[in-house]
């Protein structure tokens, strides 16, 4: 973690880490072919989590109507809210 002038913290991706039964997912952003970017709601990258290691880097389904967590491109959810993973 960086702390600039201002102190206010500059997280790596490799420094955001899950806790407890948190997954830490990265929303899944798409782009069409006339250039317009989209991004699902409920579906993203898992970063990390605690619970299943299996799951980082695999895209994921999760509820997104529940009890979850933003920072910056990050959504915070319980593990129990994750769905299945997307081939």
């Amino acid at each position: 973690m960086k702390v600039d002038g201002l102190n206010t913290h500059n997280f790596d991706d490799k420094n955001m880490k899950s806790v407890g039964t948190w997954v830490v997912i990265k929303k899944d952003k798409t782009t069409s072919a006339s250039g317009i970017i989209s991004i699902g709601d409920n579906i993203g990258v898992v970063h990390d989590c605690s619970v299943d290691k299996t799951l980082i880097g695999k895209k994921v389904v999760f509820n997104a109507e529940d009890k979850h967590f933003t920072y910056e491109e990050y959504t915070f959810v319980d593990y129990s809210r994750v769905y299945g993973v997307v081939p």
